[in-house]
């Protein structure tokens, strides 16, 4: 089951992204296109001014997923996530409203 979302918690323009994929549909691009359709509604429909997001250090494939959607890495939360007998480091995301639009202009 895939699952994108844009929650309506917003405070000052700010926003949590959620994404989650099942392993099914991985390698296939669809998550990275989710998340760059899912960053520019956020920007130009809503006129957010931050786009944030957690991603636990075991999803790799994500990670690079939101890298490549132009948002940066901001903080480590070390073994803040326990899964299949293993700590995970949370790490904390964000795009601002000016990185976004320095992407729409080169692209």
């Amino acid at each position: 089951m895939s699952e994108y979302v844009l929650p309506f918690q917003m405070t000052d323009n700010i926003m949590n992204l959620l994404a989650e994929t099942s392993e099914q549909i991985g390698g296939k691009g669809i998550g990275s296109w989710a998340v760059e359709v899912s960053r520019d509604f956020a920007f130009d429909q809503l006129h957010l001014h931050r786009l944030e997001l957690d991603v636990f250090s075991f999803n790799l494939r994500a990670e690079k997923a939101y890298l490549r959607a132009g948002f940066k890495r901001e903080g480590v939360l070390r073994d803040a996530v326990f899964d299949r007998g293993k700590y995970a480091d949370d790490i904390l995301m964000a795009i601002l409203e000016d990185d976004w639009r320095k992407l729409t202009v080169d692209s």
